[in-house]
Parts: C-alpha cells; sequence; structure tokens
C-alpha cells in the first residue's frame, strides 16, 4: 500500500510541472536540481594537492607507476627494477602481496612492468611486462595467471606482437583495452575477448601529426568524456581520441618533438591519469620534475604538482615522477617517484563548486532550441567571480549552447545572455541552458563545464550535470522524465535481500513514438537486478509483472508513470557519483529521447 500512495504522489507532483521549459518553467524543477546538486558532491573538484604521506617500503627500488582498483579497495605499485607489482591496502596503506617474483619471462616474472589496468567487468588486471614484449593477465582477486597479449619475448609489428607495451587502459563501459605499443609508435586496441579490433596510429611510423604517434607512453581511459588520452612522449603531448570512433578530438601540450620547455604550456609526457575527483587529466613530466594538471573538459592547465626543474626529495619535489594514480573513495593522489625509492601520497581537497541539471535528457529536431534548468552551487566560505557554463571539447560537432540566469523565486529568465555572474559563499544559482545543432547527433550523458574564477570546475557526475541530447532530422518525441525516491532525497536505499523501489513520472512533449524505457547502471557494475513497470496513474499499481523494460507507445502530451523495483545480492556502497540507476526512454534504432535517474545504496 505504500508504494502504491508513493507512486499516486509522485504523479501528482510532478505532472502539473511537465510543461514547455522555457521562462515560464515551475521554480520546483530549478529547485530539485539544487538538491540533485548537493547530492552529487560527493566527488568534489580538486582545489590543491597537498602532501599527506610517503610510502617507503624495502621492497620497492625504482617505483615508476601507480594504479588504483577502487572495487577492491587496492592500490598497486609497478617497480621496473624489482621486477614487481606491490599491492597494498588503500584504506590502511598497508601492503598485503607482491605479484611476480623478480626477473624473468616465465608466467611467474617479470621484466620491468608496468602497474596494471582493471577490468572490472571481468574481474582481471592487464600488467605491461615491458622488457618480455607483452601484456600479462591476471585475476583481480587472486592474482592467478590467466593469459598474455602478445609473444612473450618476442618482439613484432604485426597484430600478434607487441614492441615495448608501456601503458594499459581498460574502456570501463564496453571492457575494451587499449595497450601503448612504445616501439611501434601505435596503441593497440582489443575488444572485452582481447581481439585484435585496431590501431591508432600507423604501425612502425612515428610522425608528429594527428594521424601519428612518436613512443607512445602512458594512456588513460576517461569515463566522463569516453575519450582515450595518450601520453605522446617523443612528441611532448598528449594526444585525445574519441573511444567510441577512435577519431582524433584534441592536443594538451604543444606538439614539439623532443621538446623540454619549462612552461606550462608544454610537458613531456611520460605517463598518463585520469583523477576523477578532481576533474584533471594529469601528465608524468619526467623530464622537467612534475606532474601536470590540465581540465578534463577543456584542456586547460590548472596545476603544477612538484617544481618544475628542480629535482629533489623534498615534499614538494619528485626526482623522477612516474604515473599517478586517485583514490575517490579516500581523496588521495599517490606518486610514484623512481630516483627516491618511494611513492607520495597527497590529499585532494574539494572545490566548492556543485551542480546539477534537471531534466537529464532532451531530444528535439534539428533547428530546434532545446532548454534544461541547471544549478551551480558555491559551497565555499567566499565569493566567487566570473561563473560560468560552456561546452566541453568533446561537444559533437554543429552544436552550441547557451545560459543565462534565472530568478529561483520565479524562475523567470534575469540578466544577459552568456553574462558571467557571481556568486556568493553559501548560494546557489539557477540557469537555463539552450542547446541547438546544425547536425543530427546523439550523445549519452553529455559533460557540460561549470566554473568560477578562483575554483576548479565543478565535478563531473553523470546524471548529475551531465545531459542526454539527441537531435533529429524529423520531428521526434521530446520525454521530459522526473523520478521520486521514497526518502525524497535522490537516494534509493534497500535491504540485501529486499526490494527497493522508486517511481519516476514522464510526459512527451514532441511527437507520437514507440519507446522502450529500461533502468541502466550507467556503464558501473552494480551487485542489483533492476526490473520496471508501467503503472495505473491513479492507483500506482503495475499494470503488468516487472520486467527488464516496458515498450510502448508514447502519444504527444501523455503523462505515463513507472516503478522501478531494485534488489542488491550484495552490499552498495553509498557513492552517488559512481552508484546511480538510469532509467532512459529510447526508440528502435537506439536514440535517445530522455532520460532521469537515481543513487542507489544499501542500508
Amino acid at each position: 500500500m505504500k508504494c502504491l500512495l508513493f507512486i499516486k504522489v509522485t504523479k501528482m507532483k510532478f505532472i502539473g510541472l511537465f510543461k514547455y521549459l522555457g521562462a515560464g518553467s515551475p521554480r520546483s524543477l530549478a529547485r530539485a536540481a539544487s538538491v540533485v546538486a548537493m547530492l552529487g558532491s560527493a566527488a568534489a573538484h580538486a582545489q590543491t594537492y597537498t602532501y599527506f604521506s610517503t610510502i617507503n617500503d624495502a621492497r620497492l627500488t625504482f617505483p615508476g607507476s601507480t594504479s588504483i582498483d577502487v572495487q577492491r579497495g587496492r592500490l598497486f605499485i609497478g617497480d621496473g627494477q624489482a621486477d614487481i607489482v606491490a599491492v597494498y591496502d588503500t584504506a590502511t596503506l598497508a601492503p598485503v602481496a607482491t605479484i611476480g617474483s623478480g626477473a624473468g619471462s616465465d608466467n611467474s616474472h617479470f621484466a620491468s612492468p608496468v602497474a596494471p589496468a582493471i577490468d572490472v567487468a571481468h574481474s582481471r588486471l592487464f600488467i605491461p611486462d615491458v622488457g618480455n614484449d607483452r601484456v600479462q593477465v591476471f585475476d583481480a582477486q587472486t592474482y592467478a595467471y590467466q593469459g598474455t597479449i602478445g609473444v612473450s619475448g618476442v618482439a613484432g609489428s604485426d597484430n600478434s606482437h607487441l614492441f615495448f607495451p608501456r601503458a594499459v587502459a581498460v574502456n570501463s563501459a564496453t571492457a575494451a583495452v587499449y595497450i601503448t605499443d612504445t616501439n611501434n609508435n601505435r596503441v593497440q586496441v582489443y575488444d572485452a575477448n582481447l581481439n585484435y579490433v585496431a590501431t591508432i596510429g600507423v604501425s612502425g611510423v612515428a610522425g608528429s601529426d594527428n594521424s601519428h604517434l612518436n613512443a607512445p607512453v602512458g594512456i588513460a581511459y576517461n569515463t566522463a568524456t569516453n575519450q582515450i588520452f595518450v601520453g605522446d612522449r617523443g612528441n611532448g603531448r598528449i594526444q585525445i581520441y574519441d573511444a567510441g570512433s577512435l577519431n582524433y578530438v584534441a592536443t594538451i601540450g604543444q606538439t614539439a618533438p623532443g621538446g623540454t620547455s619549462f612552461d606550462n604550456a608544454h610537458l613531456v609526457p611520460q605517463g598518463v591519469a585520469i583523477d576523477p575527483v578532481a576533474g584533471l587529466v594529469l601528465g608524468s613530466d619526467d623530464t622537467n620534475y612534475r606532474i601536470q594538471g590540465f581540465n578534463v573538459l577543456t584542456n586547460q592547465y590548472v596545476t603544477t604538482l612538484g617544481t618544475t626543474a628542480s629535482p629533489g626529495s623534498s615534499n614538494s619535489q619528485f626526482a623522477l615522477p612516474g604515473t599517478a594514480a586517485a583514490d575517490p573513495t579516500h581523496n588521495l593522489l599517490f606518486v610514484p617517484d623512481a630516483t627516491n625509492k618511494r611513492v607520495q601520497i597527497f590529499t585532494i581537497t574539494p572545490s566548492p563548486l556543485h551542480s546539477a541539471v534537471l531534466p537529464g535528457g532532451r531530444s528535439v529536431q534539428v533547428g530546434t532550441r532545446s532548454t534544461i534548468f541547471a544549478t551551480i552551487i558555491n559551497a565555499g566560505s567566499t565569493t566567487l567571480s566570473n561563473c560560468q557554463i560552456s561546452l566541453p571539447t568533446s561537444a559533437p560537432a554543429g552544436l552550441t549552447m547557451d545560459y543565462q540566469i534565472t530568478d529561483p523565486t520565479t524562475n523567470a529568465l534575469t540578466g544577459t545572455i552568456n553574462s558571467p555572474v557571481s556568486i556568493a559563499a553559501g548560494v546557489s544559482q539557477s540557469f537555463v541552458l539552450g542547446f541547438q545543432s546544425t547536425a543530427a547527433f546523439t550523445e549519452s550523458a553529455m559533460p557540460v563545464n561549470y566554473s568560477c574564477d578562483g575554483a576548479t570546475p565543478a565535478s563531473l557526475v553523470a546524471g548529475v550535470n551531465t545531459v542526454d541530447l539527441t537531435f533529429s532530422s524529423s520531428p521526434i518525441a521530446d520525454v521530459i522524465a522526473l523520478s521520486l525516491t521514497p526518502s525524497g532525497d535522490g537516494v534509493a536505499r534497500m535491504s540485501v535481500g529486499s526490494t527497493g523501489f522508486f517511481a519516476l513520472a514522464s510526459i512527451n512533449i514532441g511527437v507520437p513514438a514507440q519507446l522502450t524505457v529500461a533502468p541502466d547502471f550507467g556503464g558501473a557494475f552494480l551487485p542489483l537486478t533492476a526490473t520496471i513497470c508501467a503503472t495505473n496513474p491513479t492507483t500506482g499499481a503495475c499494470l503488468a509483472a516487472p520486467a527488464s523494460s516496458v515498450t510502448f507507445t508514447d502519444a504527444t502530451n501523455a503523462t505515463p508513470t513507472f516503478t522501478v523495483f531494485l534488489t542488491p545480492t550484495s552490499s552498495v556502497a553509498f557513492a552517488p557519483a559512481t552508484n546511480r540507476v538510469f532509467v532512459r526512454f529510447v526508440d528502435g534504432a537506439g536514440l535517445s529521447h530522455g532520460e532521469t535517474n537515481v543513487a542507489v545504496a544499501t542500508n
């Protein structure tokens, strides 16, 4: 009875809000966006990195790389001189295991190993074994050997061989594997079954244009933008590629083969990492003894860790910094410092900026302006100026966006379009964002840059401040959907062994269409089963047994309601930045027509 009543209340509370979004839209949406922004603030951007501690371990003789298994709470340190990968607990920093047992070419030994990339979907580790021209695959739980990519001890340039593979990244959504094959001047791409798929660069041919690489070393995959970042060391730059098409997108740094400039526009990257807490791309510039941080959305320089051109052993210096790793669970950054035989640990101080959008998705015809609400919250102690909202460099071609502040009490437009504003301490500012496109596309969880002077931009949280956008060449269904949890705070909570739920209501302000509505986890791997049913808007009862999806014809101005049921098989941590359940409305061609989502956690 409680479930049915809740669904009926959801229907009454939201259906009246689902009218054309714009200057006269209800202020309840903007207030709701403020609540969501605070909920998503668990993964705030870094303002600074502050020295915290040092790992000094007798096992470490030349630690050159680090990585984090967030799911299991493990820190990995690759030591290319000791020929081991040392494993630590991220909560206690205590050593817990060693992978490998010294130099060798069998499956129990390495020759200059690098810290592994983690494939969460298949519970496996990929460890580049540089000196043996291979990548070794291990079980992520037991560290038992599973297989080899490449031919052990045999360098080659065909697609069955590798030649000094220096780093691996894994696509968290598709489990695709990316390997920097350094001496072949390429990145090799494999599918989840480890079958060769494609090559980035030209095998065996070094070059400095955007079709070539020159001794690529570090590599990282960024879930927020679905992009691959490659440390193109020989060209003194980081190259960015779209993970879907593998096409070149942008460059960080300035192409300068062998360049050693000390300014912030240049770097000689050895390792590349993504700090999801800070929203930064981290390039380990060992030539200049520093880590360079760049905004993951705009690619602009943000910060330096270490002292440029000044090697040393103090806590503000590095002698040979390697591939860093961020731990979003504990807000820590690990930086290996090989020559000093240590790993430096830094705390990540949150930014005061938080942001959110509602609704989470729109779909319109090309040439039509589509609008949503956004909110920026300044949770700091001082006023922040020049606050504005912009598209990332990864935005689809032809897409433009404008922003304008609104009166939070009436939601009426105020100020001047595309004019930055100041936001006082402890205050939120609401906006209307307008999107237009000259080309058709569909984009899931497109990031948006929310920034103010004096603070790093608001962190990216898929479903909280990202947007699902579809622009079609013909008239299209446009579903505005909102969800509500029993607690009213945007978090669906339940106990292991029991079933939780949340309700959602929608309206189609576009043309009629047959749509399928289904829950998903946004590429995360959660121990949950999720089902959905359409509900009677009067009684709140399911119209049919809950299933994995519901397909229906959504008429113009129709207001269907639904309930999503969630059953956890094990505990789900309260981590609203990553642990979310999305509900998307898609057509038979896979185009998105609307989206809503909630955070999920077990009691």
